[in-house]
């Protein structure tokens, strides 16, 4: 029987475990030194991708959303970008997902003129916080996110499904 890559059993399968212990047993076993091959870690990476796969929010409780990057010059989340596909599996429609620019530059007018129910602002790679970037969207409803859970691939995709989904869920109607 094989051994299982999440689980490093024979005959248990990851399959039969719920997201929680799923979760539990993948950090433990990114930080678990013993495993130091490339086909270990890619295994735990594959586990963690279809976590972020098997799980999409319903459409209704889907939001409009623009993701700044950058202030000084306004630079924002527009096409084909690893955030973009990841914001759109916590729920998020990027109202500049049709710009042919992967992070174009734009004017708070831009912003503005597309409407967005929702700021997502992250910590890098511009370090939006409380005191720098909510205050540019007034009227607006903002979200203060972890940039490394936002923009990064890799381990950290493990924890970041949920800890975005509280971040934006603080700032969704009702949150």
């Amino acid at each position: 029987m094989a051994t299982d890559p999440l689980t490093q059993s024979e005959g248990t399968s990851a399959d039969t475990l719920s997201h929680e212990q799923k979760l539990k047993t993948m950090l433990s076993a990114l930080w678990d030194r013993s495993r130091h091959t490339v086909a270990e870690r890619a295994a735990l990476l594959q586990v963690a991708g279809n976590l972020w796969v098997e799980n999409h929010l319903d459409e209704a409780t889907r939001l409009r959303a623009v993701i700044p990057v950058w202030r000084d010059p306004w630079m924002v989340v527009g096409s084909a970008t690893f955030t973009g596909d990841l914001a759109a599996r916590l729920g998020l429609d990027n109202v500049f997902g049709d710009d042919p620019g992967r992070y174009p530059r734009v004017g708070l007018a831009d912003v503005a003129a597309r409407r967005p129910e929702l700021v997502v602002l992250p910590d890098e790679p511009y370090a939006f916080g409380a005191g720098d970037g909510p205050e540019m969207f007034p009227g607006r409803r903002v979200a203060l996110v972890e940039g490394r859970s936002l923009t990064w691939y890799g381990p950290s995709l493990v924890t970041a499904r949920d800890e975005l989904r509280a971040q934006l869920a603080a700032a969704r109607p009702g949150g």
